[in-house]
C-alpha cells in the first residue's frame, strides 16, 4: 500500500486538443520544466510526443535528459540562456541566448564541427530576468548577420503578468517593434513567441507563430475566457492504520489536536516530506495583496479546509502532519477500512519525488 500520483493521458491529450483548437495557427510547445510540473519529465514528454510540435524546458539538465532519450525526436528548446555551448553540439537541443558572447561561442563551435547551430534570441520586455534589451539590439543584429555557423530560428520574450491587460499589450508592442527591427535587417525569423497558454487564450493576438503551453495544459490556468480544461492528475493515498481515541485526548506532536468526542482516526503514509501542506513561500507583498492574504489566513483559521477527501467529502486533518505520515478523522466514515485509498488535493509541483507516478 503506497501513495501514487495517477496521470490520465486521455485528459492530457484532451486539454491539448482544446488548446490546439483555440490557437490553430500556432505551433504548440508544451513546457515540461520542473520535472514536468511534478508529473514526471520523461513519461510526460512521451505521453504528449506524437501530438506536439516541440518541448520547452527551463534548465540545461532537463534538455539533456530529454535529448538522451531516443524516443524523443521533437525539438527541445532550452528557454534559459544558461548552458555549456559544447552540450548544444553534444546533445542537439536548441539554446536560447541573450548576449553576443554566447553567439560567438556557438559560432566558433559550429565552425569547428562544421555544423549550423540553431538558436532562439531572448528579448527583455518587462520581466527583468533574462533577455537582450532594446538598446543592445543593433549590435546583436550585426553579429547575427556576420555569423556563418549559427541560425536564428526564433525570437521570444516572457510576459510579466497576463492578468494586467495594459502591461501585457505594452510588452507585446515592444516585442513586435524589436521583431520589426530584426526583420528589417533582412534576417528571417521562423518562430516569434511570447505567449503562454493563458495569454494565448485571453489575448489571441499574442499567439504569433508558437505558444509555450504550461499551466493551461495541466488544467491549472485561470483564464478570463471560458475554456474546458481539466486537471489530469489525482493523488491517492492508502489508510494504513485505524484506531479509536476517547474524548479529551491530545494526539500528535506537541498534543497539537485534542479530540472533542470519541474519534475514529486513520493514518496515511504521506507527510510534509512528501509535500503535504507545503506551498510557495510568500514573497514581500504590496499592502493590498498583504490584506488579501491575511483575509485568506483568517478564514482558513476559523474554517479550516482539509486537502484530503473520500468520494468527494473532506476528511479533517488532525493536528500537525508528521514527516512521513498524517492523521485524519474517519469518524463520519465507518465504511473506510485499512487499505482504502483517499485522495489529496494538492499541486503536483509539491508532490515529493519518491511518490510513484502512474500513467494510464
Amino acid at each position: 500500500m503506497q501513495p501514487k500520483l495517477i496521470i490520465s493521458v486521455p485528459t492530457l491529450l484532451g486539454n491539448l486538443n482544446v488548446l490546439r483548437n483555440a490557437m490553430p495557427d500556432a505551433k504548440l510547445y508544451p513546457v515540461v520544466k520542473g520535472n514536468g510540473y511534478g508529473l514526471g519529465l520523461l513519461p510526460l514528454a512521451h505521453a504528449l510526443h506524437d501530438e506536439i510540435d516541440g518541448l520547452c524546458v527551463g534548465l540545461e539538465s532537463e534538455a539533456i535528459a530529454l535529448a538522451k532519450d531516443q524516443g524523443i525526436t521533437k525539438p527541445i528548446l532550452l528557454m534559459s540562456p544558461v548552458f555549456d555551448p559544447q552540450n548544444v553540439v553534444s546533445f542537439g537541443f536548441i539554446p536560447s541566448i541573450e548576449s553576443m558572447d554566447q553567439l560567438s561561442a556557438l559560432d566558433e563551435l559550429g565552425s569547428i564541427n562544421q555544423q549550423i547551430l540553431p538558436f532562439h534570441l531572448k528579448l527583455e520586455t518587462g520581466l527583468h530576468r533574462f533577455g537582450l534589451h532594446a538598446t543592445q539590439l543593433d549590435p546583436m543584429i550585426e553579429k547575427i548577420q556576420a555569423s556563418n555557423w549559427t541560425k536564428l530560428e526564433g525570437v521570444f520574450s516572457h510576459f510579466q503578468s497576463v492578468k494586467n491587460p495594459s502591461k501585457t499589450k505594452l510588452q507585446l508592442q515592444e516585442f513586435l517593434q524589436m521583431i520589426d527591427r530584426i526583420e528589417a535587417a533582412g534576417i528571417e525569423i521562423l518562430f516569434r513567441h511570447i505567449a503562454n497558454g493563458e495569454a494565448a487564450i485571453d489575448y489571441p493576438e499574442t499567439q504569433l507563430d508558437l505558444v509555450r503551453i504550461g499551466n493551461a495544459l495541466y488544467g491549472k490556468s485561470h483564464t478570463k475566457t471560458p475554456i474546458s480544461l481539466k486537471k489530469p492528475d489525482r493523488l491517492e493515498v492508502p489508510i494504513v492504520k485505524i484506531q479509536e481515541i476517547k474524548s479529551g485526548i491530545r494526539i500528535g506532536y506537541g498534543g497539537s489536536y485534542q479530540t472533542k468526542q470519541t474519534t475514529r482516526i486513520g493514518l496515511i503514509p504521506f507527510g510534509f516530506e512528501d509535500g503535504l501542506n507545503l506551498g510557495r513561500k510568500l514573497a514581500p507583498l504590496q499592502f493590498k495583496a498583504l490584506i488579501r492574504e491575511l483575509g485568506r489566513i483568517t478564514v482558513r483559521y476559523f474554517k479550516p479546509i482539509s486537502p484530503i477527501t473520500y468520494e468527494g467529502k473532506a476528511l479533517p486533518l488532525l493536528g500537525r502532519e508528521y514527516m512521513q505520515f498524517a492523521t485524519i478523522d474517519l469518524t463520519q466514515h465507518p465504511e473506510i477500512k485499512v487499505g482504502t485509498y483517499v485522495q489529496i488535493d494538492m499541486s503536483s509541483f509539491f508532490v515529493g519525488p519518491t511518490i510513484k507516478r502512474i500513467y494510464e
